[in-house]
């Protein structure tokens, strides 16, 4: 297991399985890579999560209101 600061953009296509072609066609370099990562993570995982946690509270907050 290796440091962000160590892991390289070769490392990385070779994880994920594609050439290093690809990954240098889409993405400039591995703090790209990374972001791109955060933000695919936010959409797909936390911002549902939030959806969820705040219909939680406010259906608690309706039946306060009976």
């Amino acid at each position: 297991l290796k440091s962000y600061h160590n892991v390289t953009c070769v490392d990385i296509a070779k994880y994920a399985r594609f050439s290093t072609g690809i990954i240098d066609q889409y993405f400039k370099d591995k703090r790209e890579i990374f972001i791109h990562g955060v933000k695919d993570y936010t959409d797909k995982i936390m911002f549902p999560m939030i959806d969820i946690i705040d219909n939680v509270i406010i259906d608690k907050t309706s039946i306060n209101y009976y």
